[in-house]
């Protein structure tokens, strides 16, 4: 159970109910870091306008985009982001070979130089709070500076939606959990 108790749609303010609508009509279903953030319409307001945009308008292609968010969940150890992303990852053309990888908090050994370009940079932002010449270079000469913005809009959305599950402790489904921590790819 979360440490945010689930506010019943009967006790919603105006804005809380107006952005769970928002939500559930673009999401499917108020679930995962939404719940929680509904305690919080702003963060919640906040969130939701950057997840439709990073995952729905980003400039990268969807399995790249699916990429740098599980490496993102991943670092966090967020469980839940796993589990939901996961699935978007194989779903978007990700080798379930690459998803197993950094399930176990591995290096995936095939990727493409688009796939280690983004895996690279992310790996990389969030484990020195940096992103070396060589690295932002690669990611830049494939996707232009708007991709390495949208890039790094990926890390911090993912990021904060971690720390949101992280801090909430929302269960997965399935009790899932991800493993090591990642490595740094070649």
């Amino acid at each position: 159970m979360s440490r945010f108790p689930e506010i019943s749609p009967n006790d919603y303010s105006e804005e809380q109910n107006e952005l769970a609508q928002k939500v559930a009509s673009s999401r499917g279903a108020m679930r995962g870091p939404f719940v929680p953030a509904l305690h919080s319409p702003g963060v919640l307001r906040a969130i939701e306008a950057t997840g439709g945009y990073v995952r729905f308008h980003n400039s990268l292609p969807d399995d790249l985009k699916e990429l740098a968010t599980l490496v993102v969940g991943r670092f966090w150890g967020a469980q839940y982001e796993w589990y939901a992303h996961a699935r978007l990852g194989l779903r978007a053309g990700l080798d379930a070979a690459i998803v197993e990888a950094i399930r176990k908090g591995e290096a995936p050994k095939e990727l493409t130089p688009e796939q280690a370009a983004i895996y690279n940079f992310c790996v990389e932002l969030n484990g020195t709070h940096q992103v070396r010449e060589p690295t932002f270079r690669a990611v830049a000469a494939r996707f232009g500076t708007r991709g390495v913005m949208d890039l790094i809009g990926i890390c911090g959305h993912y990021s904060m939606i971690s720390m949101i599950l992280n801090v909430s402790q929302v269960p997965t489904p399935d009790g899932s959990v991800p493993l090591a921590p990642l490595k740094r790819g070649k």
